[in-house]
């Protein structure tokens, strides 16, 4: 199928309205959080930042028994190495720590470094140390905290206040969840958020995107069906999309071999994605999906007839 030119498509203007607050019932995705950054250091601050923010947030204990580092998740704690019960000084918890994260991202990350900044006691949680600690790649560093048991055997990438109220929003948007308060209004759609915003056009089409990471093992399940599906209704005239890979900057959509993702463009990422988890689906500014629907079940059949049914419905209105 032909791939859509690009030349001078960094002229385009996005015909949208979207405030700046983030839409209501935004998807709590902490996963992987691939922030945006400008454009001149795109390639490495967000590969760097995105493999800082997997490791925080995603390392569910079954997942590094194997040795695997997960693209996205919601897991908030991961086993490090369990001490018997003994307590550790905060210093050699810390050391403890970054043995444990340089082990297992270096497997898939050659170069990557990590170093100890800080270890002290976490007075909001008995029996619990902060660490803070130096996540370097490709000459761009994070400082990230963790927290850290005294007995060594567990870290919590995150802290979340089980008392504080919680948003209403999807129930699992990354695995076919139901959508909940922000369904669509349309029944057939399933997977993906309504969000109540006019729908984000050029040249009167509306702008479908796709953003995602070479390394992510979710995008790279999605991306040849996510692709092909679009570029159908590309080559019909129908709509305008666009597939980054942010890590890189190119737009898989286009035979040129981009280096940064516009501006303008990544703003849509941050603004419906503000935890920059990937993959992220934004279809029209009208709908928008954190993560995978059917990958649980391996059923891209139902990815493909998902994406048509969104953007039939952006067409119909």
């Amino acid at each position: 199928m032909k791939k859509m030119s690009k030349r001078g498509r960094r002229s385009r203007e996005v015909v949208t309205d979207v405030p700046a607050a983030e839409p209501e019932g935004q998807a709590e995705q902490a996963g992987t959080r691939a922030k945006s950054s400008s454009p001149g250091i795109l390639s490495n601050r967000k590969l760097l930042y995105a493999v800082v923010l997997i490791v925080v947030v995603a390392i569910a204990a079954w997942r590094i028994c194997t040795m695997a580092l997960p693209d996205s998740t919601t897991g908030l704690t991961g086993q490090v190495v369990s001490s018997g019960g003994a307590t550790l000084g905060a210093q050699e918890a810390g050391v403890k720590l970054v043995d444990f994260l340089q082990s297992r991202l270096e497997i898939s990350y050659p170069g990557i470094e990590v170093t100890l900044v800080d270890a002290r006691d976490f007075a909001e949680i008995p029996g619990t140390y902060e660490v803070s600690v130096d996540i370097s790649l490709q000459g761009e560093t994070q400082t990230i905290p963790y927290y850290v048991t005294r007995d060594g055997s567990f870290m919590f990438a995150n802290i979340v206040d089980l008392n504080e109220e919680m948003p209403v929003t999807a129930a699992d948007a990354g695995d076919g969840g139901d959508v909940g308060a922000n369904a669509p209004a349309n029944p057939e759609i399933l997977t993906f958020i309504d969000s109540g915003e006019p729908v984000c056009t050029v040249d009167g089409k509306p702008v479908v995107y796709l953003f995602s990471t070479t390394w992510c093992g979710h995008c790279g399940w999605i991306k040849d069906t996510f692709d092909s599906t679009v570029k159908e209704y590309v080559d019909a005239g129908k709509i305008v999309a666009y597939h980054y890979q942010i890590d890189t900057g190119d737009d898989t959509l286009t035979e040129e071999v981009e280096t940064s993702v516009p501006d303008s463009d990544m703003a849509v990422y941050s603004r419906f994605n503000p935890r920059g988890s990937i993959p992220t689906f934004v279809f029209g500014c009208k709908y928008y999906r954190v993560g995978n629907g059917f990958e649980s079940q391996q059923d891209l059949a139902a990815e493909e007839a998902e994406f048509r049914k969104v953007i039939d419905d952006l067409l119909s209105q």
